[in-house]
Order: structure tokens, then sequence, then C-alpha cells
């Protein structure tokens, strides 16, 4: 039998977004020049994102034991 599809999990569409927020806005200021604090704030969605998604995903495991 055919099992029915799941769709991911709502931190990981966040995470999901988020990479594509911080890549779209890496790409827009890359063209003006290399700043190391563009880039770190660039970044932060990402680095949100991947706090959230690793905290739910370790309570989560708890949950399922």
């Amino acid at each position: 039998m055919a099992k029915p599809r799941s769709w991911p999990s709502a931190p990981t569409l966040l995470l999901a977004i988020a990479a594509c927020v911080s890549g779209t806005a890496l790409s827009t200021h890359a063209h003006n020049g290399f700043h190391p604090l563009v880039m770190v704030a660039c970044m932060l969605p990402l680095q949100v994102a991947g706090l959230v998604w690793a905290i739910t995903a370790v309570s989560l495991h708890r949950r399922c034991r």
C-alpha cells in the first residue's frame, strides 16, 4: 500500500525560507563590495532559523522517548 506523502515540519520550512532570504540578501549586497558586517547581517536569518530548527529537533526527540 502506498504511504501518504508527509510534508516537512514547520521548522524545516522556516529553515528553507530563511536560507532563501539570506541568500537573496547576500547576493544583492555582494555587488556593492565585500564588508564583513554586511555578510554577518545577511546570514542572521539563517542562523536564527538553524537555532530554532535544532532546538525543536531536540525537543521532538525527547518527547518520542
